[in-house]
């Protein structure tokens, strides 16, 4: 492990204690204008040590080295930024400067170590930087718990951890529903997952309930508020948001401590202010069944009675038959917002 520099400047020494523990090299230079990273491949290649090689295995310690102001290129950092994440997929280490000598002048802007920084912490919310004092470094790695999901659970995490997770990137929506076809295929509809599921959905039928009946309550005291005197409020919107926890499920993912696996304002269940309330859609949307398979020849809660918030979980959202069953904790919020308009007078 390890190889030597041909020495360029007095970072060298810097740069030599990272080339010291690496058995791997990502580098893309420009070329012919003599820069350490184009130097530092070819020693490298020369020492027999693999430069940009696109195959990694979870043993390997990778030095990556970026152009500096004046030379660093998008292309070139772009490329740089593809060959890391094939490495931290394959759960090697990589290392880079630490943040002392990436935000040197030298180095701190967008296509090089300064940039490389904000991109590790904006793109991987599982990695984990570690520093030690005494080196000019940092070693970046994938937490182990999350570098093990699958690549559809990776990206259900990572939906999990959006704020809110019901908004869902166009990029991802494919694959989600994709992760959900795949689980409810292999699900098995036996008496425990089936009583359990009914559980859940009777506990979302009182409590939807509840919060419809609490949203009328408080709207009939905004609009008390809103006859008096100066009211401040001009208008309101009222919504309902659920939110899911699997904490014993997501105990090995350190992000997941205290979030919510999954959040929504379910589209089916909208709050109908007092002026546009109708009695029907009151009564279907609180008491009629809404159970997807109750007129199916034979599917095994085709005898449930579903209401409209356990419906919308399991046939409008990307959440499987598994998720809904691993759920360990439900949170339904009012979500109130009261609006005030001011009209600003011109001469």
């Amino acid at each position: 492990m390890g190889f030597q520099l041909t020495h360029k400047n007095r970072y060298t020494a810097k740069d030599q204690n990272k080339a010291t523990i690496a058995n791997k090299y990502i580098g893309f230079s420009v070329s012919g204008k003599g820069r350490a990273t184009e130097q530092y491949a070819i020693d490298a290649a020369t020492q027999n040590i693999p430069v940009n090689c696109g195959t990694y295995t979870a043993s390997d310690v990778v030095f990556v080295s970026l152009n500096g102001v004046g030379y660093g290129t998008a292309a070139n950092f772009y490329k740089t930024l593809a060959e890391i994440d094939v490495a931290l997929q394959a759960g090697a280490s990589i290392i880079t400067d630490n943040a002392t000598n990436a935000y040197r002048n030298y180095n701190n802007h967008a296509f090089s170590e300064a940039g490389l920084r904000m991109h590790l912490r904006k793109t991987y919310r599982h990695i984990e930087e570690i520093q030690k004092q005494e080196m000019p470094y940092s070693i970046w790695k994938l937490t182990n718990a999350f570098r093990k999901l699958s690549h559809l659970n990776k990206l259900f995490i990572e939906q999990a951890l959006s704020t809110p997770s019901y908004w869902l990137d166009n990029s991802k929506n494919h694959e989600l529903f994709e992760r959900k076809w795949k689980l409810n295929n292999s699900f098995d509809f036996n008496t425990a997952n089936i009583d359990q599921l009914d559980k859940i959905n009777k506990m979302f039928d009182l409590k939807s309930k509840q919060a419809y009946e609490q949203a009328q309550k408080i709207e009939a005291h905004i609009l008390r508020e809103m006859q008096s005197e100066n009211s401040f409020v001009s208008d309101y919107e009222i919504d309902f948001e659920v939110r899911l926890f699997a904490e014993k499920k997501y105990a090995a993912i350190e992000e997941m401590e205290g979030n919510s696996f999954f959040s929504s304002i379910p589209g089916i269940i909208p709050f109908t202010k007092k002026e546009h309330f109708l009695q029907e859609h009151y009564d279907w949307l609180l008491f009629a069944n809404h159970n997807e398979y109750q007129y199916w020849e034979s599917h095994p809660l085709k005898n449930q009675f579903h209401c409209a918030a356990f419906h919308d979980l399991y046939d409008h959202t990307y959440l499987a038959w598994q998720d809904i069953i691993d759920t360990e904790e439900v949170w339904i919020e009012v979500v109130v917002r009261i609006q005030n308009f001011s009209d600003i007078l011109h001469n």
